[in-house]
């Protein structure tokens, strides 16, 4: 028998997993997808510690805590990175895609970001402009924001009071005076 030790594959062995506090609640799962999807989480599990330290997240007494995040938004998140169904079609409701657009907005998560956006546009959820303005504004996604406000621009029929309020003062005046615009 050889007495060379096996070869870890450089694409399917996970050695580390990574304990987080969200709340009052842990989570233990691999650092790859945190790794690979984020450069924030990249950057922070790259970073060295000390000898006599264990790194943060190494155990549940020592947890990475993840500060003003929702445990359940949290949970919804891994759902996504870590499906517990392989194969099986991504069924988030749209609330919950906003709940992972937050989240990977917040730790630059690009191909989640892009996912989010991708099935809320499919969805529907975006239909009525002035709710793409104000979510393109919230999640500070500037091509809803652009499309929103075209489109609000262009209507034929008034801005109602309900889009008004979802939009503020300032967008609906700016709307207001651009519809003149046009009417002129």
């Amino acid at each position: 028998m050889d007495s060379k030790s096996p070869a870890r594959d450089e694409t399917y062995y996970f050695p580390d997993l990574v304990t987080f506090l969200v709340g009052d609640r842990l989570f233990r799962v691999p650092k790859h997808m945190f790794i690979a999807s984020s450069p924030i989480f990249s950057t922070m599990f790259s970073l060295p510690h000390g000898p006599n330290d264990s790194a943060e997240g190494q155990c549940d007494e020592k947890p990475v805590r993840l500060e003003q995040v929702d445990p359940k938004a949290f949970k919804t998140l891994l759902s996504l990175l870590y499906p517990l169904k392989p194969f099986s079609k991504h069924a988030f409701t749209d609330d919950e895609w906003l709940l992972i657009l937050s989240l990977g907005k917040k730790w630059d998560m690009g191909s989640v970001v892009d996912l989010a956006v991708g099935s809320l546009q499919k969805s529907g959820h975006l239909r009525p402009p002035a709710m793409k303005v104000h979510l393109g504004r919230y999640y500070n996604h500037s091509p809803w924001v652009v499309a929103g406000l075209m489109s609000l621009c262009e209507q034929k029929e008034p801005m109602s009071m309900a889009d008004a309020e979802l939009l503020g003062l300032r967008d609906t005046v700016r709307i207001a005076m651009v519809r003149e615009w046009i009417m002129r």
